[in-house]
């Protein structure tokens, strides 16, 4: 399963308390810089979660960048993968 979150909130997604063991769940959060507290990105990485970041609302370099991350990290997950796509605020 793949999970990805792109809102400014989307860095305060309830996580297990451990992170998980299995290599069959992975995370990508794309949020406006600021919105990521130095806590939640601590508890994201530790979860294995990639964090990438871009402008709001208007898209700059930076969020083509995170874009281009985002789509290269679908791509590259196993055929038959679920994914999970959290998407809202301005995002959507």
């Amino acid at each position: 399963m793949c999970l990805s979150a792109l809102n400014k909130l989307s860095s305060s997604l309830p996580l297990p308390p451990n992170p998980p063991t299995t290599p069959y769940i992975s995370s990508f959060v794309l949020s406006k810089p600021g919105h990521v507290t130095a806590q939640e990105a601590e508890s994201l990485a530790q979860h294995g979660t990639k964090i990438r970041y871009g402008s709001h609302p208007v898209p700059d370099k930076d969020s083509e960048e995170a874009t281009r991350d985002l789509r290269d990290y679908c791509e590259s997950r196993p055929e038959g993968t679920l994914f999970l796509a959290l998407v809202s605020g301005g995002t959507s």
